[in-house]
């Protein structure tokens, strides 16, 4: 078991929040020749045929995600003291997430909102927002166990899966997959790459 980032964009984040966001796919890279074999337990796994004379065998290629693997959320946020304590800390005490406006105070408790500030009342597009990928291990309020890993393309998707994505429907994930990939990516819908496909649950951090 190891523990790792993951970077999810806000409505992501608020799929999570909200129980609707179970499963997320994550192109299997680097993406060449691919074939697809069999593990030992006799599971669909990718394989890598190198370009390598010396090694005409496919050869596995690893996942990054494992059952049991615990991941740690990155999402957009703003150390909130900077702006309503007028004060800078090493660490700060107070931490903002642009997903759903809300914050927490890490003084108190990391899972209990402020108690004594109307977060509402903020001024939320004044924050110094920072992104996803800059955000440290201690400021994450969100931790997942990944309870299953399995391989397939992309375009396989099915309606339930969609939805457990955090989608509205399939076309509405397939509009999503585009927003993070492009046209011209190795990943876009339209080459139908393999992808690892990660169903997790949500854990206490």
């Amino acid at each position: 078991m190891t523990t790792k980032p993951i970077l999810f964009s806000s409505p992501m984040v608020r799929a999570i929040l909200e129980g609707r966001k179970t499963v997320t796919r994550r192109p299997v890279k680097p993406r060449r020749d691919w074939e697809i074999g069999e593990s030992k337990d006799g599971s669909p796994w990718p394989y890598f045929r190198p370009y390598v004379y010396a090694e005409p065998e496919p050869i596995e290629v690893p996942s990054p995600y494992s059952v049991g693997d615990l991941l740690w959320v990155r999402e957009t946020w703003a150390a909130a003291d900077m702006m309503y304590q007028n004060h800078e800390l090493d660490v700060p005490r107070v931490i903002a997430y642009r997903a759903d406006h809300s914050a927490i105070d890490q003084g108190l408790s990391r899972q209990v909102p402020i108690p004594d500030w109307d977060t509402a009342s903020w001024n939320w597009d004044a924050f110094r927002w920072r992104p996803s990928i800059h955000m440290p291990r201690w400021a994450s309020r969100i931790t997942l166990e990944v309870t299953s890993v399995t391989v397939e393309r992309v375009q396989d998707i099915n309606d339930e899966d969609a939805i457990a994505e955090g989608a509205e429907s399939i076309g509405h994930f397939c509009d999503l997959w585009d927003s993070l990939y492009g046209d011209d990516s190795p990943y876009s819908l339209g080459r139908n790459p393999w992808v690892w496909r990660v169903a997790f649950r949500r854990v206490q951090p």
